[in-house]
């Protein structure tokens, strides 16, 4: 479309680009038309049939039209396709029913966001009324329920799956749970116990209250199950140093200890670590937690390529959401570092 060199492009009004657009149509092809407008100019369907006079149904078989006679060529990025390829990589590796990943940002905090945002979209599509929805803590998963669009899911419960830890922190147990519950509109079922106890008799005599015996009974009967994984390493330092110590930490090093999720210890084959807290914990276990049918892990930041790699390998996750540097490195495409 010609527009005289005297007329300032950007004063034109929305009427006298829609009228050039009709002269356009009627000294041509319909059909051509259609589609210069919408994939041409970026015009939405109601805007092409408005330019045309047509309703937005004929608009929409216009549009149709022009991509089965071929006057339009779609491809996708290089970057989509990649994702794809990568995503189907992990699924047939790892015995996944989805992987989803992100792109990886620069830093780890924006890191985080970006996969707690997909996490969150995620969520959002498997979710459906009546559920049961468990859930853990963690940095990501915090992030993912920050991020989890409101709206109402009926009759639904969020129940946390690991003890509390009454910390100041916005990734703790209680927190995660009470967010993604205020998100959904459901029920909220927290866990009115620590995750820690200091002795082993005073976890069993805990447990064995009808209170908490109910409400893992609830948790056994999750539908969903959304948490995060953690790293171990010589560097990591815990939220609550009154059970985490570095002495605790590095115990677990020695024992072989590669993760933790839902407050447990993990070894490389996914298997519990034998440890000072394995008797003081009150959490979901890992035999329950795979009795679960959906179970949703976020997971950002190549440090954390061990751990990820020994809970994917144990069948813990069912659906990931991931950047793509660790994805890159789940499958051999990166070194481990």
């Amino acid at each position: 479309m010609h527009v005289g060199d005297s007329i300032c492009q950007a004063c034109l009004t929305r009427e006298s680009d829609l009228a050039a657009e009709r002269r356009l149509h009627f000294a041509g092809d319909v059909i051509r038309t259609a589609a210069w407008l919408y994939y041409g100019l970026g015009k939405t369907q109601s805007e092409v049939a408005e330019a045309l006079g047509v309703s937005r149904q004929t608009a929409a078989g216009y549009l149709a039209e022009a991509k089965s006679a071929g006057h339009v060529s779609i491809s996708l990025s290089p970057d989509i396709l990649a994702h794809n390829a990568l995503s189907e990589a992990l699924r047939t590796r790892y015995g996944l029913v989805a992987a989803h990943i992100v792109p990886s940002p620069e830093s780890q905090a924006q890191e985080r966001q970006h996969v707690g945002r997909a996490g969150a979209d995620v969520l959002a599509e498997l979710v459906e009324p009546g559920m049961t929805i468990g859930v853990s803590s963690g940095r990501t998963l915090s992030a993912l329920a920050d991020q989890l669009r409101p709206f109402r899911l009926d009759d639904a419960a969020v129940i946390q799956v690991s003890g509390s830890s009454i910390d100041p922190s916005d990734h703790s147990p209680e927190i995660c749970a009470a967010t993604v519950a205020t998100a959904l509109d459901a029920r909220c079922l927290n866990l009115l116990a620590p995750t820690y106890l200091t002795t082993e008799a005073l976890c069993t005599a805990l447990c064995a209250e009808p209170p908490l015996r109910r409400h893992f009974d609830m948790v056994a009967r999750s539908d969903l199950l959304v948490f995060g994984i953690g790293n171990l390493s010589p560097d990591t330092v815990f939220d609550q140093p009154d059970y985490l110590d570095d002495r605790t930490r590095d115990h677990y090093l020695k024992a072989g200890a590669v993760g933790i999720a839902f407050g447990r210890f993990f070894e490389p084959d996914g298997s519990e670590t034998e440890g000072p807290l394995l008797q003081r914990t009150i959490a979901i276990d890992f035999a329950t937690a795979a009795t679960i049918p959906v179970r949703l892990a976020v997971c950002s930041g190549t440090q954390k390529i061990h751990a990820l790699r020994a809970a994917l390998s144990a069948g813990m996750i069912t659906h990931l959401v991931l950047d793509t540097a660790l994805a890159k490195m789940l499958v051999g495409e990166e070194g481990d570092g």
